[in-house]
């Protein structure tokens, strides 16, 4: 059982029209509206008809899991932060998988462009509430939460606790009915906000729906820095500069800092130095190699950019997925296509099948391994080539990163080295 709240349309003209249909209706018209529009002024990553083929998918997975309500709150208060001035992120953790998100101004990445499956971030096949993960102006966030619980009451919205019992501002719980019939509430003696006496973990196994809005202080400054120079007769949309200004890659190779403070360790500013990134996937790459498990990684990436005949991909049948990564598997998304296109599996198996590469379950993981080696040899491997397939992508799963993770946060970094470089002195 989950206490999903039910949907509040705003009266404003976003959702003109629309307003009288069921959540499944409202949510496919709006989708299908949005993406033709963006469809019209978007730079396509493949044909039209891919985009509306997913979407399809996506909504119709979203409505036989009941998630529709989520969705659509979510697209509310984003929409609201960004309709009264306030800086959202491209997105953070597995939330730009999602073209529904994007369609609706959720996430501002689109996901086939990155070769993000929308499974990465809700699995048909397990029973866990999607969770996007979204981050606001730090000096402004608070506006965003108040907003959200003056539309669905001080009763029924509350922080959730960390483990020491603190409240956490960022995360929020919204429920369909009062919240003191199903846990206890505290007050947050800084805010004055109401908390809940549950921790996150608590919160994902009480059938209880988490929100995010996250304090980003890189978002501040970006937005800052825009309206100085929007003062200054320079008007700039920061999420539709180009990704291929070679100047900012030259900045960024000099370990210019993001600005995003889980980031800015001196293991990142050394790994754009020696990386020294020259294009938007190699900066994707840069964030996901700061991460200590794959820092073992940067020898060989570097030396395959710098020599391409270097370059060894496992099987030829990985270079499609891997060759922005140089025969390298970096990403979980990368595990799970890997999976998909070789082994058979189905976008949702994959997503289980890396999950549980990551676990220490030897029973399950034989399970995978036989179906994977089978799926392998079907698709035209020998038994040895395809056994030798599995341990290798076993090994690469552990330690694999969040592909839409790495993109959102290489987003934030690239816009604020762009302003950097273009606009050292802002009026």
């Amino acid at each position: 059982m989950t206490y999903m709240p039910k949907f509040i349309a705003p009266s404003d003209e976003s959702f003109h029209g629309f307003s009288a249909y069921p959540e499944a209706e409202l949510l496919k018209n709006l989708s299908e509206k949005n993406l033709s529009h963006l469809l019209v002024n978007l730079d396509l990553a493949a044909p039209e008809t891919a985009y509306q083929e997913r979407l399809e998918a996506e909504l119709q997975i979203i409505i036989d899991k009941g998630y529709c309500e989520y969705f659509l709150i979510v697209a509310d208060y984003v929409g609201w932060a960004r309709e009264h001035g306030i800086a959202v992120g491209p997105g953070r953790g597995s939330g730009p998988c999602s073209l529904v998100g994007f369609a609706l101004g959720i996430t501002s990445i689109d996901p086939i462009r990155y070769k993000l499956p929308f499974e990465r971030f809700v699995n048909p096949e397990r029973e866990v509430l999607p969770d996007f993960d979204l981050e606001f102006c730090d000096e402004r966030r608070c506006e965003v939460t108040d907003y959200i619980q003056s539309r669905y009451g001080a009763d029924r919205v509350a922080q959730i606790s960390s483990d020491d019992i603190c409240p956490l501002p960022s995360r929020l719980v919204i429920c369909d009915r009062p919240l003191t019939e199903i846990v206890s509430l505290y007050t947050n003696p800084e805010s004055g906000f109401p908390a809940a006496n549950m921790n996150v973990a608590q919160i994902a196994n009480s059938g209880l729906v988490q929100f995010n809005a996250i304090n980003q202080r890189a978002l501040t400054l970006i937005q800052r820095n825009v309206r100085k120079l929007a003062n200054a007769g320079n008007r700039i949309d920061i999420d539709k500069i180009a990704l291929d200004d070679t100047n900012t890659y030259r900045l960024l190779s000099t370990g210019e800092k993001s600005n995003i403070d889980v980031l800015d360790d001196e293991h990142y500013k050394n790994t754009l130095k020696v990386v020294r990134p020259d294009c938007f996937e190699h900066l994707c790459a840069v964030i996901a190699l700061s991460q200590p498990r794959l820092k073992t990684y940067i020898s060989q990436f570097v030396e395959r950019k710098q020599e391409p005949a270097s370059i060894h991909y496992f099987h030829p049948a990985l270079k499609k997925i891997t060759a922005d990564t140089f025969g390298l598997v970096l990403y979980q998304e990368q595990v799970m296509h890997i999976a998909h296109e070789i082994a058979g599996f189905t976008y949702a198996q994959a997503d289980s099948f890396r999950r549980a590469l990551k676990k220490s379950d030897s029973k399950t993981k034989l399970t995978y391994k036989s179906k994977f080696i089978d799926g392998a040899v079907s698709f035209g491997l020998s038994q040895p080539e395809a056994a030798d397939l599995y341990d290798y992508i076993a090994l690469c799963g552990q330690y694999s990163f969040n592909k839409s993770h790495a993109v959102a946060f290489a987003m934030i970094a690239y816009q604020t080295a762009w302003l950097k470089t273009n606009f050292p002195h802002p009026a």
